[in-house]
């Protein structure tokens, strides 16, 4: 994403949490917890008892601050990007091809339009589906407006519709879904990079940082911003060994209701931002039904690894799970119906192999069964 310079400083921001204790998550899935000594452009290091090891970037899927909780309700809006960022906040004007967008902690961003998917009210927290090639305004009442987006001088937006212009207030918008101007992706985790959770829900982008002190120093396309640690939930490395399948468009993506009560096909998947399996906090889980086929092509030579944990444990629970390397059976367990972590997964892939992952019923048919596939990604060698 291409951003502009940012016009304010970054103001102040009370620490949520300012205890010492990071999980550091390293790309065999081993979480080393102690103190961040250091962070900066060679990696990370974190002192687990007397002793302190130092892990390049490569060795890193993420640094997770506990204690630190996202806060709610701070921000009315969150606007979402076409690269998966996601920034809480409020519009400042909408003018020249331009969002300008103001967060607490990242002060005014420049946010050129066609970069941004949308933008959401912070309590509906996702986008509706969206307009198409036209933009699409949904109003607090649930009226839509259909049409193309214009600034208003007096504040707002306007929505050119067949020659007529009908203002809006931002008060009065629970969400924009832009049009879809030439290729889109989801979260681009094939790029690399290093992405910031922030205590308020926001999701950034940073292409450099180093602690100093209390203060972590972002480096970012727009300039620098000094965040508290107190306020940093995590710093996730999209660019180290570790391909998260959460964040990649599957190459098929299929299925097969029990029972078809409608034309329109419910969706395979939904990925969750996070999830807690046996205490352990997990992030980018896919939530699938049995029925259910995802394929995936490698980008790397190495594995593919996961487990997985049924999501509503019951009576009837019982699912058949199989995963399969260029069609070819690498995993199969019949009747899984437990709510705990299972054994991890793995199978050797190399470059242009294809994964699937297939969910169907056990024994029983039970249509409220979910599986969490956790940890799911390629992992080069």
């Amino acid at each position: 994403m291409r951003t502009g310079t940012i016009l304010i400083g970054v103001v102040f921001w009370a620490a949520v949490c300012l205890g010492q204790s990071w999980t550091v998550t390293t790309a065999d899935f081993q979480r080393l917890e102690g103190d961040l000594k250091a962070v900066d452009d060679a990696g990370v290091r974190v002192q687990v008892g007397g002793a302190e090891q130092a892990l390049p970037w490569a060795q890193v899927v993420s640094a997770d601050h506990a204690g630190v909780k996202l806060v709610s309700g701070g921000e009315p809006f969150v606007v979402i990007t076409r690269d998966g960022q996601r920034i809480a906040g409020a519009p400042v004007r909408l003018a020249d091809e331009k969002l300008s967008w103001r967060n607490r902690m990242l002060g005014v961003l420049e946010l050129p339009i066609e970069d941004v998917s949308g933008i959401v009210q912070a309590a509906a927290g996702t986008l509706p589906a969206g307009g198409g090639q036209e933009d699409l305004v949904v109003l607090a009442n649930g009226d839509q407006l259909r049409g193309i987006i214009e600034s208003d001088p007096d504040g707002g937006m306007a929505v050119q519709q067949q020659g007529t212009s009908t203002k809006v207030r931002w008060d009065n918008v629970k969400a924009v879904v832009l049009a879809k101007v030439g290729a889109t992706t989801r979260r681009d985790e094939t790029s690399g990079g290093l992405r910031i959770r922030l205590a308020d829900g926001s999701v950034c982008q940073a292409q450099k940082l180093h602690r100093d002190g209390e203060q972590l120093h972002v480096q970012r396309d727009a300039g620098e911003l000094k965040l508290p640690l107190g306020a940093i939930v995590s710093v996730e490395n999209s660019g180290g060994k570790v391909r998260f399948l959460a964040g990649m468009e599957p190459k098929e993506s299929r299925y097969v209701p029990y029972v078809q009560i409608s034309d329109q096909q419910p969706a395979a998947l939904k990925v969750l931002d996070e999830v807690t399996v046996d205490g352990r906090a997990y992030r980018g889980v896919i939530q699938i039904r049995p029925r259910t086929t995802l394929t995936y092509v490698s980008g790397v030579d190495g594995k593919v690894h996961l487990r997985y944990a049924c999501a509503r444990p019951g009576e009837m629970t019982d699912m058949d799970v199989k995963v399969l390397v260029n069609a070819k059976a690498a995993y199969e367990k019949q009747g899984v119906s437990s709510a705990s972590v299972s054994d991890a997964v793995e199978a050797p892939v190399k470059v242009g192999d294809t994964v699937s992952i297939e969910v169907d019923y056990g024994k029983n048919f039970d249509v409220q069964d979910w599986l969490l596939l956790l940890e799911a990604a390629f992992v080069a060698r």
